[in-house]
């Protein structure tokens, strides 16, 4: 039987090839803050002219390649600086790049850039020294694989000023930096620093902060003025402030009740002044100078031709002057801060202590949590009880057991001394204790009573023990008191 030929079915062998393609990131990590527009901003306070600021600019690769990619700052005045960190240097390196795909000979020198793998950060020092009294802008431009299309931007913001009256020593803002409220503008404005964080107050406590106020000119003489409403005070809330100087102002805060103040506005007028007497011949004043003087009374004493004399203290009349015209302006500081009653809870309310023989360490340990908006400060003290607990003595019968009949009656004395170290066991220190056991001469080891397993008849015994051996002792120091006494009475000189 003759068979034809197979016909094998033609079968399909399919594979599927996929890829997934990266593009190079950097991120910037700080500044966190994003105008509008979606750039970083870096925001720099306003500053007297001469004064700079350092901010951190901190870039990183957050992507799967490693991204090259170049920086380059744009700065019209010339109020901007950038300076790479130490740990940058290692990722900064440099290329031939050929523009000329004629000659290939001529090239452009070396252009640095810089390489990031995954993860790595790259780190900068951005300066803002400012060169103008006005709002002054620059940009940093980050340019990736030489595509400058594919850029970041960092927006840099800052403010210089030649102010003649100056608030210096106050704090920025640190909530008011980065708010939206800030930076989602077309304009950004530079930070203020004329911010007064107090923190943490208690009611019916003062708190105190300082800073200096300055005129910055060279002739004028300055009249001042803060309009503040209580709880806050300020000293000296009025002055004046002659060319050049300065003036250290301190604000208090003092609260009977639960507050809290968020960015409260206080304003301080200022205004150029002439005095009627040349400025040479008038010294500087505010409202806290006082002046000594004494004053005749109508008292006298025995046999005295003149009355006493009484000191007081006088304010010092304002010196006489005029304010100049269209001089005046204002300075503004915001104060902040928290007014409330501290709080706390404790696990327990009574520490109960397991009993303890004499020289016996116990130990309790309890929980305080604070529960309130403030920080909570305390303290302790051992405060005696109303009632003084009833102590029994020992019967005689058992001090017998161990003393002589001299020393047992004179019983009330030795357990006037026992009573008395068990009721300040809590204030011996270890070096009196140490003490009072050589003196003792007790050489006995404190029974261990953690474990709950010991024989009630064995620590019966070992506390017998341990009061004969403190008995004998006590018995021996009242022998050497009756003797010492004895030869006082033979030797009366």
């Amino acid at each position: 039987m003759k068979t034809g030929p197979v016909k094998i079915k033609p079968q399909h062998l399919t594979f599927t090839i996929s890829g997934k393609g990266h593009e190079p990131q950097v991120t910037v990590v700080c500044p966190s803050a994003r105008s509008q527009r979606g750039n970083a901003v870096l925001r720099f306070k306003r500053l007297q002219l001469g004064d700079s600021e350092m901010l951190p600019l901190v870039f990183r690769n957050n992507g799967i390649v490693p991204v090259k990619f170049t920086v380059h700052l744009e700065d019209e005045q010339g109020a901007f600086f950038m300076k790479a960190r130490k740990a940058t240097f290692k990722t900064f390196h440099t290329e031939d790049v050929e523009e000329d795909s004629i000659e290939n000979v001529s090239k452009h020198p070396k252009q640095p850039f810089l390489l990031l793998h995954h993860g790595q950060v790259a780190e900068f020092d951005v300066i803002f020294k400012p060169t103008l009294a006005q709002h002054l802008e620059g940009r940093i431009c980050v340019s990736v694989e030489s595509i400058y299309s594919n850029k970041t931007q960092i927006e840099l913001v800052g403010e210089g000023h030649e102010d003649e009256f100056t608030l210096d020593g106050l704090e920025e803002d640190t909530k008011e930096r980065n708010a939206e409220s800030s930076v989602k503008k077309d304009i950004i404005d530079a930070v203020r620093a004329n911010h007064i964080q107090f923190g943490d107050c208690h009611i019916g406590k003062h708190c105190r902060r300082t800073f200096t106020i300055t005129n910055r000119t060279r002739t004028k003489v300055m009249h001042f003025e803060w309009e503040a409403d209580a709880p806050f005070q300020f000293s000296p809330k009025v002055g004046h402030l002659h060319p050049g100087c300065a003036k250290s102002i301190t604000v208090t805060l003092k609260s009977d009740v639960p507050a809290t103040f968020r960015r409260h506005l206080v304003k301080c007028k200022v205004a150029e002044i002439n005095f009627e007497l040349p400025q040479m011949k008038v010294e500087d004043w505010d409202d806290k100078m006082r002046v000594v003087t004494w004053k005749d009374t109508t008292r006298k004493l025995p046999g005295a031709r003149w009355p006493i004399k009484e000191r007081v203290l006088e304010a010092v009349p304002e010196p006489a002057h005029t304010v100049v015209e269209e001089s005046s302006r204002e300075a503004e500081v915001y104060l902040s801060a928290l007014v409330a009653y501290a709080e706390f809870e404790l696990s327990t309310a009574v520490v109960q202590f397991t009993d303890t023989f004499p020289f016996q360490t116990r130990t309790a340990t309890f929980t305080m949590h604070n529960t309130g908006k403030v920080a909570l400060e305390y303290s302790w003290e051992k405060v005696g009880d109303s009632e003084k607990a009833v102590m029994k003595p020992y019967s005689k019968t058992l001090m017998c057991k161990f003393l002589s009949s001299d020393t047992v009656r004179h019983r009330r004395k030795l357990l006037r001394h026992f009573w008395w170290q068990q009721e300040h066991r809590f204030e011996m220190q270890p070096s009196a204790l140490l003490e009072q056991q050589r003196l003792a001469k007790l050489r006995a080891k404190p029974l261990q009573l953690d474990s709950e397993e010991e024989d009630s008849e064995e620590k019966e015994q070992d506390f017998l023990e341990q009061l004969q051996q403190y008995c004998e002792q006590l018995q021996l120091d009242f022998e050497e008191e009756e003797e010492d006494s004895e030869e006082k009475e033979q030797d009366p000189g």
